[in-house]
This record gives structure tokens, C-alpha cells and sequence, in this order.
């Protein structure tokens, strides 16, 4: 559905900003990515709503897309106000990832899947605290320091459901 409503929208695709540009494109290429990343959770909660049958994957994945979609709606907005193009897709390598989840069920698929979620959360992390400080546009930097606060909440509800599951 947030896919179909951006293509409605039809909001140009953030053209490559080439490595040493200026801060203000720093801040452009951090908005794609961050869009990019929550097009892709997004994508992959939808698809664990209908391939798992545990409760606590189930309400995680509904929590992720209702806080990611949000997130989606603020970049895109942010994104709005300061005229820069969003893309409308995942790359390649999220769009690889959702194809091997895609391939499992069961409990395989819930630790799998519960595994990604961790790995991609500490990756968020890791990259909206690094980009953060380097983002001249007040704006942008001011959510790239929310998101970090909401991924860290994010990744301990994925830690907490993949404790569940081992248990």
C-alpha cells in the first residue's frame, strides 16, 4: 500500500550525488537512504504479517510498518519543504534480502527474519549516528537524531521478540 501511494504520488527518483559533494547533498543522499530503508522494512513486515503465524512477530512487524510508514511520511515531507526528489524503490540488495525470506516459513522464517530485523536495526543505528553530526540543514540533521532515539527503541523490541523466540 505505501508503495502503490508513492508511485501515485509520482515523486521523481533522487538522482546518485557522486562521494566529496557538499553538505547539503549529504543531507539529500541521507534522506534517500533513510526513505530506501523504511520502503524496505515496510516491505518486509508485510510480507512476515502473512507468513508467520507467531503472535509476537505478528505485532512487531504491524508496530514496524505503523512507525516506519510514519517515518516514510516525515522524510517525505521534510524531503518536500527542502524541493529534493525521494527514491520510490529499495535497492537491490534489500529487494535480495526480502527474496531469501521469501523462501522460508515457519519458525525458520520467524528466526530469520527477527535476525534481519537486528542486524538492519544496528545498521540504521550505526549509520543515522554517523551521518547525523555531518548534516548541515538543521532539519535534517534534528531528524536524523530522532530516528536515532526510534531505532533504538525499534532494535530492542526486535532483541526482546528474538529472545521470545529462542526461549
Amino acid at each position: 500500500m505505501f508503495l502503490l501511494i508513492r508511485h501515485l504520488m509520482r515523486i521523481p527518483v533522487l538522482s546518485a550525488v557522486p562521494e566529496g559533494m557538499s553538505s547539503a547533498a549529504d543531507g539529500a543522499r541521507f534522506l534517500a537512504q533513510a526513505m530506501q530503508d523504511s520502503l524496505a522494512e515496510i516491505e518486509a513486515c508485510e510480507m512476515a504479517l502473512q507468513k508467520t503465524s507467531n503472535a509476537d512477530v505478528k505485532a512487531f512487524s504491524q508496530h514496524m510498518i505503523d512507525q516506519h510508514g510514519q517515518m516514510g511520511r516525515e522524510i517525505e515531507q521534510l524531503a518536500s519543504r527542502k524541493h529534493l526528489s525521494l527514491p520510490d524503490d529499495v535497492t537491490s540488495e534489500q529487494k535480495s534480502t526480502c527474496e531469501q525470506l521469501s523462501k522460508l516459513s515457519g519458525k525458520e522464517f520467524d528466526r530469520k527474519f527477527m535476525e534481519h530485523n537486528i542486524e538492519d536495526h544496528e545498521k540504521d543505528i550505526k549509520t543515522f549516528s554517523e551521518q547525523a553530526p555531518q548534516i548541515a540543514d538543521d532539519d535534517i540533521r534534528a531528524f536524523a537524531e530522532k530516528g536515532v532515539r526510534q531505532l533504538g527503541e525499534h532494535l530492542k523490541m526486535a532483541r526482546d521478540v528474538d529472545r521470545r523466540l529462542q526461549a
